[in-house]
Order: C-alpha cells, then sequence, then structure tokens
C-alpha cells in the first residue's frame, strides 16, 4: 500500500467521523422530539458539499473523494429526514423535503458530471467548501460572546484539524490544488477554534474560582451599641486572592 492510498484511509476514517458527529444530538432530538439542536440549512449546506465532491471524485476518478463524500450524503439526508419528520408529518411536507434533498443534488450531478467542465467544477467545489468553514467563525463570535464552550466541542475541533491535515498532505502529493486549499483553511480554523475553547475554558476556571471565592466571605454579628437599635456587622474574607 502507498502512501497515498493510506492517507485516503486514514482521511476517510477521521473525515467519516466528523460527518457522524452529530449522531447523539440526532438521537436526544427524536427522543425527546425537540429539533432545536439541529441545522436543517446546515445539513442542506452539507449535501451539497458533498454532493460536489461526488462528482469532482467521479470525474477526477478518485475513489477516496468520492466514497468518503457518499457517505456524507447518505448521513447528511438521514439527518434531514429526522429534522423533517420532526416538523412536519403531511404528505406534501415530504414531497417537498424530496425536491430540496433528492432533486437538487440530482440537478448537480447531471451538471457537474455532464455538462461542467471539470477546472469549473473544482473552483466551484472549492469555493463552496471555503465558504462552509469559514460560517464557523460565526459560531466562534457567538461561543465568545456567550462564554459558551459547549457550542465548540472540543472532538470536533481535533477532528476538524486531524481531518484537514491528512487531506491537505494528500492533496499536495497527488498535486490537486482544489483538495489543498478548503483543507489547509480547515485546518487553520480548526487551531483557532481550539484556542478559542483553551480561551474559554480559562475563562469559566476564572468564575468558577471567583463564585467560591465570593461564597467563602462570612459575616460576623457584634453585639449592638448602646446607642444604636441595629448590631454592627463585620465582613471578614477567608479567601486567598485570585
Amino acid at each position: 500500500m502507498d502512501v497515498v492510498s493510506l492517507l485516503g484511509i486514514v482521511g476517510i476514517a477521521v473525515s467519516g467521523f466528523l460527518y457522524a458527529s452529530p449522531f447523539p444530538s440526532v438521537v436526544t432530538a427524536a427522543r425527546k422530539r425537540d429539533n432545536s439542536h439541529l441545522n436543517n440549512k446546515l445539513l442542506f449546506c452539507l449535501l451539497l458539499n458533498c454532493s460536489m465532491w461526488v462528482c469532482y471524485g467521479f470525474r477526477k476518478n478518485d475513489h477516496f473523494i468520492y466514497g468518503l463524500n457518499l457517505f456524507g450524503m447518505a448521513v447528511s439526508v438521514g439527518f434531514a429526514a429526522v429534522y423533517h419528520k420532526l416538523n412536519h408529518s403531511s404528505s406534501s411536507s415530504w414531497l417537498t423535503f424530496l425536491l430540496y434533498y433528492c432533486a437538487i443534488p440530482a440537478a448537480c450531478f447531471v451538471l457537474f458530471l455532464l455538462v461542467v467542465p471539470l477546472t469549473i467544477v473544482g473552483v466551484v467545489t472549492c469555493a463552496f467548501n471555503c465558504l462552509m468553514f469559514v460560517s464557523t467563525l460565526a459560531t466562534m463570535r457567538r461561543a465568545i460572546e456567550t462564554a459558551n464552550k459547549r457550542l465548540l466541542p472540543l472532538a470536533v475541533a481535533l477532528g476538524s484539524v486531524a481531518a484537514g491535515s491528512v487531506w491537505t498532505v494528500y492533496g499536495i502529493l497527488i498535486g490537486d490544488i482544489f483538495v489543498i486549499v478548503p483543507n489547509a483553511l480547515g485546518v487553520v480554523l480548526g487551531v483557532l477554534q481550539l484556542v478559542v475553547l483553551t480561551r474559554l475554558t480559562c475563562l469559566v476556571k476564572s468564575k468558577s474560582r471567583r463564585t467560591v471565592s465570593m461564597r467563602s466571605i462570612t459575616v460576623v454579628p457584634i453585639a449592638p451599641l448602646k446607642d444604636s437599635s441595629k448590631p454592627i456587622v463585620t465582613v471578614t474574607n477567608q479567601c486567598e486572592q485570585p
């Protein structure tokens, strides 16, 4: 087995984990019948992105690229079906679902496989993938504003760095700029997520220490003076300075 094939297999394993990472949230949503943790627009964009990469992989005869993204398509359609089931139940709504999640990707296949030149397919696919990666900046901003590190799961951030690194090296070895650019950007954004996550973790720990410090303050009452009807109270801080 050569290095390129080995990287392709590792890339499929790591990226497959990322595609399947929303599975616990989907299961929880199905059990509680609450889809507030699912993003239908993001799932649709993921489906389009995977559809484009499947077309590009077929045109390049790269079974690692189209194999991985066929799996991504299946996962995104499955997750979207759960989301749709929680929102709608009528037959007409399912026709709309089929239009979005079947007809549009099918049209993408026809255009990108039979009509559009390979170079244009690569440019469009690369650009769309980069836009999806950049959209994570909005999530990072929301995590910083709300000081909520749960918006940036550690496993996903590490997986993004690992997958991006593998596919970047893969793209370099096969000499494909359209594979290199989006995955190199994914590595940069993944590292940025880790930096933000580390900062938020330190911030949460600092707030926790301050809360403990406030709780350790004791109030010691002293006998009231003759000329006062209220006791004098002294406050002592028994904790160390943070």
